[in-house]
């Protein structure tokens, strides 16, 4: 009798284990190791997947200070088991997956790349909540709710989003208005952000962040990697920030935001315009 109770009970715990590798991916996972031409090697690059139920993206980090982030699959990442249903079926495989970790397999076409096979299978392996030093300055910023430092003394520590052009600072009133009354509609829509940090700015366009030494002078006033940048305050909210072309002076206008979405929800809906370049 205790021989078939320990048989039940085993049964049960591998019936669970088997259950809970067979999740649909969700959250953020970091490439760990690599498995193709060279056969398994640690990843290549420092590559996250960050798996939603709406659209996958990618985030790939360079150079230690800038990221790049982009829709490499054109298809919601779940388990679909590692088998292929038929011997010429290349679609994407997903399987050993739940929340901690997911292995993708994906066909291979390149004939000449280093590490992926000229016509075979590429395997990743990916695990959650681990991130490179340099990533996690990225992912505070991107997948925690934006920073509204409303006792700070410096005006700029917070999250700005770009809402569109000044060519001169009159009427600021109205013409502030009319920008942010535009702004849903407009082509700079979630286009562009930036971060202030206490020593650090964070500047995101699109697909592309980068991020720099900053300091402040006073509070008009930010230095970021040893270059001035002097604006004029429309409210505590707006600010206009010049640049000068070869003729004039003209202003980029930017309104803090205060709410609490974060900001990976702004460029997930950017990017999901924006068709998939592949890998």
């Amino acid at each position: 009798m205790k021989k078939l109770i320990f048989s039940l009970a085993f049964g049960a715990i591998c019936s669970l284990a088997t259950m809970a590798q067979t999740e649909n991916p969700r959250g953020v996972y970091k490439l760990i190791t690599l498995d193709g031409r060279a056969g398994l090697v640690n990843a290549p690059l420092d590559q996250y997947k960050i798996c939603t139920d709406s659209v996958t993206l990618m985030l790939n980090v360079y150079q230690g200070n800038k990221f790049q982030i982009g829709r490499s699959d054109n298809e919601i990442l779940n388990y679909t088991g590692e088998r292929a249903d038929a011997a010429d079926d290349h679609s994407t495989r997903i399987y050993d997956s739940n929340a901690e970790h997911f292995t993708l397999k994906w066909w291979s076409e390149n004939p000449n790349h280093p590490l992926f096979p000229a016509k075979g299978w590429c395997t990743e392996y990916y695990e959650a909540g681990k991130y490179s030093p340099e990533a996690k300055v990225f992912f505070d910023v991107l997948m925690n709710p934006a920073i509204v430092e409303k006792k700070s003394s410096n005006p700029f520590i917070g999250t700005w989003r770009f809402v569109g052009y000044m060519d001169e600072l009159r009427n600021t009133k109205k013409e502030v208005a009319r920008l942010l009354e535009e702004y849903p509609q407009s082509k700079y829509r979630n286009w562009r952000f930036l971060v202030f940090q206490p020593q650090r700015l964070i500047q995101v366009v699109q697909q592309i962040g980068i991020h720099g030494k900053t300091e402040y002078n006073d509070k008009e006033t930010y230095i970021y990697n040893g270059n001035e940048n002097h604006v004029k305050w429309l409210s505590k909210d707006i600010f206009a920030d010049p640049f000068t072309t070869e003729y004039r002076t003209d202003y980029e206008i930017w309104q803090r935001v205060t709410d609490d979405t974060p900001l990976i929800n702004y460029i997930s809906s950017r990017l999901a315009l924006v068709k998939h370049v592949g890998r």
